[in-house]
């Protein structure tokens, strides 16, 4: 297993896509795609739980556990592409704009519009 770790959803259409992109990028070969529904999971980090993970995005890296709009703010930060404009992230505006993508994607995959995921 890779030190990265990127939980999701499989039982999730959204989440499925989101994870086919990153897996098209070569930025993020170094990521170990995990579903939240691995038991294992919760037993290598007991910082975890299955209802947080559902609820919001977790990345894992070595120990350190990232979630919700701090995950996306990871992803990004990890792009080599995005890499030289990193003090944007650090604006308050960069930040809103981040936190309102977040919440708008994470309203829609819990809107119902993925079957199966149990939102």
């Amino acid at each position: 297993m890779k030190d990265k770790i990127f939980l999701f959803d499989e039982q999730c259409a959204l989440c499925l896509r989101f994870v086919k992109l990153l897996n098209i990028l070569e930025t993020y070969s170094e990521f170990s795609f995990i579903s939240l529904h691995e038991d294992w999971v919760y037993e290598k980090f007991p910082d975890l739980n299955k209802e947080q993970c559902r609820e919001e995005l977790h990345i894992i890296d070595k120990d350190q556990i990232y979630r919700g709009e701090k995950a996306i703010e990871f992803l990004i930060s990890l792009n080599p592409k995005v890499k030289k404009h990193l003090w944007l992230l650090e604006n308050g505006m960069s930040k809103k704009a981040i936190q309102s993508f977040y919440q708008a994607v994470n309203k829609l995959r819990k809107s119902g519009v993925c079957k199966g995921c149990g939102h």
